[in-house]
């Protein structure tokens, strides 16, 4: 087994910032401190190996495994010990003091509970026939202990095509395989701590299905497809040629079995979201599921948004009664699933919906919803196309679609960005709440009172089931209610907080002023300063940083009591890691709930994404760019690596 220890990198520098949106004070931050260990918190470390930045490190509790390069680890350089230096091999780097060990091959993907890692690898590119079945040709599935000096052993073959391969619920691994073993079971099958390579078949209707792919996965809940044209109708329409039927899996009772809905998915890509139940209200959210997610029209077999399937109050005041005529929609449904006393029974909301279903406080469900698509001028401004926040109360499956009644008022019909940058799509639920970023050139709107139409605002709804309006005055801490305009909204929050990016233009103020507030870095107003939403007692509270965001990929990332950013130093102004230049992204991090300032960590990279990845347990790792720092960081003889950093949260 290979191991290396990490070593210290560049001295971080403590900086002074605003814990507020626009003005404030606070103090400086030490930038590390130590622990019995000795091993410093919060100081980057760094492993020896060149890493490929295409592979998405995982974190779990004390170890994170990413991939490494031969050909780039100096003039190149066997890492596995197969006499080569051109191939790829998986690492697991402790976050407790650096250790490392290799699995001695290229793992796809990587997936981890405690010490134990199971990997999908692809013979064809190991050149290894590990089922020893065919000659190297099959993606199989290989158990690893990470800390053990023990090459990874076979356990399965897998079947890949679903938006993922495996994943974890508690101390199960679940996974597709190729075929089902026969009635009464399915593809999919599992794999614990107690028997890592022992795969247990998990049962399903009928003859047998061979064709499941995991779709994703919610609060232990996991969401299937299956394809008919495998395993004939699944969904009761005769037709047999749907390819992803939903199907649901209660992955935290060993002994569940697959359940098939009724309703038919468009793609891999179909949005959904589902939260667990707390329906006793003991506190204990562990009776069932709630689930949302876009059917296909098509896969269906019908205009599943026709105004004449739902109550006459369904229908917004300013829409016409008529159907769209058309199958090429889709459209937001609920169901929910363990519930202890509703049916399984899917509700169609009638809501045409693109790119998100929403669960929101486990009571209601929502979309992003088109209005060229719903054949609607909602928000009454002349134009069709525009994209709106709809949502609908989830009740009693057995009141059918006559049970659905979206909010119709004008003042909720405010039209979203288009596309922000972040990944939100300009939706987001937080804390039970839904916040939206608006459009006010789309909508028509002067929201914010400046005598323009130009502004992109953060608005939220609080109450669900009784606000009449999107309310745009959140609370800054220094000043009290303020319009808050930003170019940049992080796609979902993390930990109860929102990372947002509050835009210099759109508010008409230099904001890079560092934490005095009177620090004048440059004389701008084109930046992007990050910010970041809470809701508090006050409302919907925004805290940012007098610091430069990068503006298109603010990477803003909440993990071990502080939020981690992609400092610019072109934007700032200031050459954060002493390099001599203004032209690098840095990795910046500021502790939240306590009077401090942020803190420069490393020279970062311009890769799209988060600027780190972590599970908000022991730490976090993070790619070094050589070239941007203009350092042989890992002591290879270049210096065009990029190169895993990881550090200690405790």
């Amino acid at each position: 087994m290979v191991r290396t220890h990490g070593s210290t990198a560049p001295n971080m520098k403590p900086f002074k910032n605003a814990p507020v949106l626009l003005s404030g004070l606070c103090l400086t931050l030490a930038a590390c401190s130590g622990d019995d260990s000795g091993v410093a918190t919060f100081s980057p470390m760094q492993t020896q190996q060149a890493a490929l930045t295409s592979f998405t490190p995982v974190v779990t509790g004390d170890w994170a495994i990413y991939r490494a390069d031969e050909a780039t680890t100096g003039a190149g350089t066997d890492l596995d010990g197969d006499t080569d230096t051109d191939g790829v091999v998986t690492f697991a780097v402790s976050l407790l003091n650096g250790v490392q060990h290799s699995a001695n091959l290229q793992a796809d993907e990587a997936h981890l509970i405690g010490s134990d890692a199971w990997l999908v690898v692809d013979e064809a590119k190991t050149g290894i026939d590990h089922n020893g079945v065919g000659g190297a040709v099959d993606v199989v599935l290989m158990h690893w202990v990470v800390d053990s000096e023990v090459d990874p052993v076979y356990v399965a073959d897998v079947a890949i095509g679903g938006n993922l391969t495996a994943v974890a619920v508690d101390e199960r691994m679940y996974f597709a395989t190729p075929a089902s073993t026969g009635a009464g079971t399915t593809n999919l099958a599992f794999v614990d701590t107690t028997a890592p390579a022992t795969p247990v078949v998990v049962a399903g209707p009928g003859g047998g299905l061979d064709s499941g792919r995991i779709h994703g996965e919610r609060d232990g809940l996991l969401l299937l497809t299956f394809d008919e044209n495998t395993d004939g109708d699944l969904d009761g329409d005769a037709d047999g040629t749907d390819s992803f039927v939903l199907g649901l899996l209660d992955g935290t009772d060993v002994a569940a079995m697959v359940s098939l809905t009724s309703l038919g998915l468009r793609n891999t890509s179909a949005p959904f979201d589902a939260e667990i139940l707390d329906v006793a209200g003991d506190g204990t959210p562990d009776e069932g599921w709630l689930i949302a997610v876009l059917v296909d029209e098509a896969a269906e077999g019908a205009d599943l948004n026709d105004p004449a399937l739902f109550h006459a109050n369904w229908l917004p005041a300013q829409c016409g009664a008529a159907a769209d005529g058309d199958q090429i929609d889709e459209v937001l449904h609920y169901l929910y699933f363990g519930h202890p006393t509703f049916g399984t029974g899917a509700v169609n909301t009638g809501l045409v919906g693109r790119n998100k279903a929403l669960v929101v406080d486990g009571e209601y469900v929502a979309t992003i919803s088109p209005e060229d698509e719903q054949g609607c001028d909602l928000n009454q401004e002349g134009l069709a196309g525009d994209l709106f926040a709809r949502w609908c109360e989830a009740v009693d499956p057995a009141l059918g679609s006559m049970g659905v009644f979206p909010p119709t008022a004008a003042t909720l019909m405010d039209a979203l960005v288009a596309g922000p940058a972040g990944g939100s799509f300009g939706l987001v639920k937080l804390d039970g709440k839904l916040v939206a970023l608006v459009d006010e050139l789309t909508d028509d709107q002067d929201h914010d009172g400046d005598g323009a139409k130009t502004s992109r605002l953060l608005a939220f709804v609080e109450d669900l089931g009784s606000d009449m309006a999107w309310d745009y005055d959140l609370i800054d801490p220094s000043l009290g209610p303020k319009k808050v305009r930003v170019d940049w909204m992080a796609a979902e929050p993390e930990i109860d907080r929102l990372g947002v990016g509050v835009s210099e233009a759109q508010e008409d103020l230099n904001l890079n002023l560092g934490c005095s507030g009177v620090q004048m870095k440059d004389a701008d107003k084109t930046d992007q300063v990050l910010g970041w939403l809470h809701f508090e007692t006050a409302g919907l509270v925004a805290y940012g940083l007098g610091f430069a965001a990068d503006p298109f990929n603010n990477g803003t990332t909440l993990a071990g009591g502080n939020i981690y950013f992609r400092l610019d130093e072109a934007g700032d102004n200031v050459d954060f890691n002493g390099d001599g230049d203004k032209n690098d992204v840095a990795l910046s991090r500021f502790a939240l709930g306590v009077a401090s300032c942020a803190s420069f960590m490393s020279t970062l990279n311009g890769d799209v994404g988060p600027a780190l990845f972590s599970d908000n347990q022991r730490g976090a790792v993070f790619f070094f760019d050589e070239a941007m720092a203009n350092i042989d960081a890992n002591g290879d003889g270049d210096k065009t690596d990029d190169v895993l950093r990881w550090f200690r949260f405790f």
